[in-house]
């Protein structure tokens, strides 16, 4: 379901291309590409997911979200802390 949820997500909001993904200083609420991974919030996925599953919630995703192959990141917020931020390897498919 995860790769579904996913699929809608980046057809409503493409993924942006991005060079330095480490140093932003915040994921937007897309998608966004880097040296061949996707990254994006769990909560903008979550966002997707809610309107097929209402119950589900952001520990049920995070479950879901490994299950897919998808891996637990930080990206640097610019003030010294860290974003919670999920990548995996991009594909584009047919």
């Amino acid at each position: 379901r995860v790769d579904e949820w996913f699929a809608i997500f980046v057809n409503q909001y493409p993924p942006v291309e991005c060079k330095d993904v480490e140093r932003r200083d915040y994921l937007p609420s897309q998608a966004v590409l880097h040296n061949g991974e996707v990254w994006m919030l769990a909560k903008a996925l979550l966002r997707v997911a809610q309107r097929d599953d209402e119950t589900l919630d952001n520990r049920g995703l995070a479950k879901m979200l490994k299950r897919a192959g998808w891996t637990r990141s930080s990206i640097a917020d610019g003030s010294g802390g860290g974003i919670g931020a999920w990548k995996r390897k991009w594909e584009v498919k047919a």
